[in-house]
């Protein structure tokens, strides 16, 4: 096993000391946080600008709400930092006093769902600003941006979802496949490959951080699970049938969005392959970057399970076009 995990603060000090100061920044207290590797890593997943940044900062230090939409949100999270600024004190504190502690308890939350040779190879960024954790694998594949606002009281949940985006990096193979089918024109297949994918790492990954955020909403909605995976099914089989680079888009943002279908099945099926054929069983799908294994275990415990979700015969053979031609190009 290789694993490197370091996690880096300053971003979100320095941010506290802009903020804390936002009535006398100099030009070099403004450069610290523009020419951040993480906050322009922040700026570019929430399709925010330089000048947007400078913006808020500016609307901040005058006390008034910018005048676009758009930007009222992150307004409205870093004045509500300024209002609260001891708590993300005290959160950064208490990162710093027990990262070590924190690096080990995520690292072994993720190698509960990982093969023994899983390389990982991370760097942590805490700000402040936008979704509570997320890769940025365009620009950085080593790069987990984590956000202290979801996380100020809440340290076992830091670990839990640090564990989430861990296990994430650890599968990172599935990267290379999908830009080996889109290098090769196989730009369908790209699309149904991403969906696949993202089931398998998403579905077992939030499994990792159980109890919070992914697992919360699946347990709300486990009952009616079967509406989730008829929304995958469909949204397949349309990229499929009736190609387009704009719908096969929105299909994956209707599905991924929110926590939305996507999860909901991996994390089933993740749970029903480890229930009926155990973890091992499970881990061992993990070394597949096909994904089509995983598929493939949940289809053969379906004898045991009670009211199953059964995927359609056109389901399967499209998926296995998908296997059989990554297995080509590998």
């Amino acid at each position: 096993m290789q694993y490197r995990i370091e996690i880096d603060t300053s971003p979100l000090k320095d941010m506290l000391y802009t903020l804390k100061k936002i009535r006398y920044l100099n030009k070099e207290d403004l450069k610290k946080i523009l020419y951040s590797r993480a906050y322009r890593y922040m700026l570019f997943t929430n399709s925010l600008s330089t000048n947007d940044l400078i913006e808020i900062l500016d609307n901040l230090s005058r006390g008034s709400e910018p005048k676009e939409d758009r930007l009222k949100w992150i307004y409205n999270e870093f004045k509500n930092c300024m209002e609260n600024i001891d708590k993300y004190y005290s959160f950064v504190n208490s990162v710093e006093l027990r990262k070590a502690e924190i690096i080990g308890s995520a690292y072994s939350r993720a190698m509960k769902y990982l093969f023994e040779n899983a390389e990982i190879d991370v760097k942590v960024y805490i700000v402040i600003g936008g979704s509570d954790a997320y890769g940025v694998n365009l620009l950085d594949t080593k790069a987990i941006i984590m956000n202290s606002t979801h996380f100020l009281d809440n340290i076992d949940k830091f670990i839990a979802i640090l564990a989430h985006e861990i296990h994430h990096k650890a599968l990172w193979r599935s990267r290379e496949i999908y830009w080996r089918l889109e290098k090769r024109g196989l730009i369908i297949l790209k699309y149904i490959y991403d969906i696949m994918s993202e089931i398998v790492g998403e579905g077992v990954a939030s499994i990792v951080a159980s109890p919070y955020i992914m697992m919360e909403k699946y347990n709300l909605l486990k009952n009616n699970i079967n509406r989730e995976y008829a929304a995958v099914e469909e949204g397949i089989i349309n990229i499929y049938e009736k190609f387009s680079e704009k719908r096969a888009r929105e299909i994956f943002d209707k599905l991924y969005t929110n926590v939305g279908p996507i999860y909901m099945v991996g994390i089933d099926m993740a749970l029903k392959i480890e229930k009926y054929l155990g973890r091992k069983d499970l881990i061992e799908t993990l070394e597949d970057p096909t994904s089509y294994t995983f598929f493939k275990k949940y289809v053969t415990s379906l004898n045991e399970m009670e009211n199953p979700y059964i995927y359609s015969e056109k389901l399967i053979k499209i998926l296995g076009e998908v296997y059989r031609k990554i297995i080509e190009i590998y």
